[in-house]
């Protein structure tokens, strides 16, 4: 999954101001929801077979979300960077959750099939999906 998340990454850097999807020409800011939505629909098509969640934190103190997606004791977060952070895949332990004092993990046929921004760009993440060498 780490290998996945690693080629999203590199994909998104070179193609972000081609995709038509919403914020996602900021890449890697204010673009984590966006972003998750294609990790998850790009490891459902590569067939992974790891278990994971997503996970949806808000930060009181600057009313913002963020997500991220946590698999076997692991944080993948391909955006951390816009928080002064390096890419993060580690443990749970290395990520710091109190920025997202609120958060819930959520299944990702769930997140995917109920998120408003995929309802209404189902072409556009079908393409950029496809468009990714997986």
């Amino acid at each position: 999954m780490i290998k996945l998340a690693k080629h999203l990454r590199a994909y998104l850097e070179d193609n972000s101001n081609n995709i038509e999807l919403p914020f996602i020409h900021k890449f890697p800011k204010d673009c984590c929801e966006v972003t998750t939505l294609i990790f998850a629909l790009a490891i459902s098509k590569s067939k992974l077979s790891n278990t994971y969640l997503v996970a949806k934190g808000y930060d009181r103190a600057n009313d913002a979300w963020h997500y991220w997606l946590e698999s076997e004791g692991n944080v993948i977060d391909i955006t951390a960077d816009q928080f002064g952070r390096d890419l993060l895949f580690g443990t749970n332990e290395n990520w710091n959750h109190n920025k997202f004092s609120d958060y819930e993990l959520i299944a990702p046929i769930e997140f995917v099939s109920n998120n408003e921004i995929f309802l209404s760009n189902i072409k556009e993440f079908g393409r950029v999906v496809s468009s990714l060498k997986i």
